[in-house]
């Protein structure tokens, strides 16, 4: 956290100071540059607070709730119960949200359902999986939905993009029927609180309406799954109309799209020595590859040059390129060849493919 905001910090706090000056219409404007919000997860966001984390006292960043500290298994935790009178907001920097807490919500409940230790409880779902999978395999999501759904035993692998639909798009088509009426309509109530506060355009009977929601959701919820289990996450859902009231709907400043580009910072290092260093080496040279590509040609930068050579030198020898086998249209496929005979949908596709490009040939 340090190695990205301290610079961006210090960049932040010239601009918001000292401004930049650029011409429009002949005249010198100054123009200042400020941070409304940040985007964090919970961990992260205790600490750019300098509070205390959301497991301790007053742990919430959004208001003075102390929680309250129960036990839970072989040791302790700290849950926040819904109260008669609501505590009074922080006055200081409110509601800094990032638009994930429903999703994580969305996984406390999901561990609640499939979890084996809750094989007793009445909304356990672990003896349903095989019917949830099959139901999930038959679910055509929309073309904005990029990953097809997998099997609920691969939820600990599951993308930032699969968590985001399982709330609003899977869960009530394949667990209709399977949770027990009274924990479904309670989800139910959870997914059109999410779906209010998620449209491009939310209106003021909008707002109400999803407050009610995520009310009548975090009171029940004690209800039905118990006060061991009403933790900070539940608890911020309280919270979750005014950040909306104060920064717009929640896909304007959700995290998933940093969240999915670690994997990218994660392939632009190796090792452990000067990382920061090796990231931003390899992030200049993939950009400036792809103005390569672009091109189809180096350009006079010295940095080019540079690339060039490397790229020569690692490329030398090395074991795909002996097996490379080029193609019709400057397609070059690289590694070894091993043959795979086609599933039944493939051979489908590949005959309506075929298809499509002779009426084009013939049109």
């Amino acid at each position: 956290m340090t190695t990205f905001l301290k610079p961006f910090t210090e960049e932040l706090e010239k601009l918001s100071n000292v401004g930049m000056r650029w011409v429009r219409g002949g005249v010198t404007v100054c123009s200042r540059v400020f941070a409304c919000i940040c985007s964090c997860d919970s961990v992260a966001r205790c600490v750019l607070q300098n509070i205390l984390q959301f497991n301790g006292l007053y742990g919430c960043s959004w208001c003075e709730n102390p929680g309250e500290s129960i036990e839970k298994g072989r040791g302790h935790c700290r849950v926040y119960p819904e109260e008669a009178q609501q505590p009074d907001l922080r006055t200081h920097e409110q509601l800094k949200k990032n638009g994930r807490l429903a999703f994580r919500v969305t996984r406390q409940l999901v561990h609640l359902w499939f979890d084996s230790n809750n094989h007793n409880e009445p909304w356990y779902l672990g003896k349903h999986i095989p019917v949830i999978d099959s139901r999930l395999k038959r679910v055509m999501p929309p073309q904005e939905v990029t990953r097809v759904p997998r099997s609920i035993t691969q939820r600990a692998f599951w993308k930032g993009s699969e968590w985001h639909w399982w709330l609003p798009l899977y869960s009530p088509v394949v667990l209709r029927g399977l949770l027990p009426q009274r924990y479904f309509k309670h989800l139910l109530v959870l997914v059109q609180g999410f779906y209010l506060l998620t449209k491009s355009s939310i209106s003021s009977a909008d707002l109400d309406k999803a407050a009610h929601c995520l009310s009548q959701f975090t009171q029940k919820f004690q209800l039905l799954y118990g006060k061991k289990h009403m933790t900070y996450n539940v608890h911020q859902l309280t919270h979750l109309v005014q950040a909306v009231i104060d920064w717009g709907p929640l896909p304007c400043y959700s995290s998933y799209i940093f969240e999915g580009f670690n994997m990218v910072l994660l392939s632009l290092f190796h090792g452990t020595q000067a990382v920061p260093h090796q990231i931003a080496n390899s992030f200049l040279m993939y950009k400036e590859l792809s103005i390569i590509c672009s091109t189809g040609e180096a350009t006079e930068d010295p940095l080019t040059d540079n690339i060039f050579s490397f790229m020569n030198d690692q490329l030398q020898g090395y074991t795909p390129l002996k097996k490379a086998k080029k193609m019709e249209q400057n397609i070059t496929f690289l590694g070894a060849s091993y043959s795979k005979p086609l599933t039944i949908e493939e051979k489908y596709l590949v005959e309506e493919l075929h298809q499509r490009n002779d009426v084009e040939n013939d049109g």
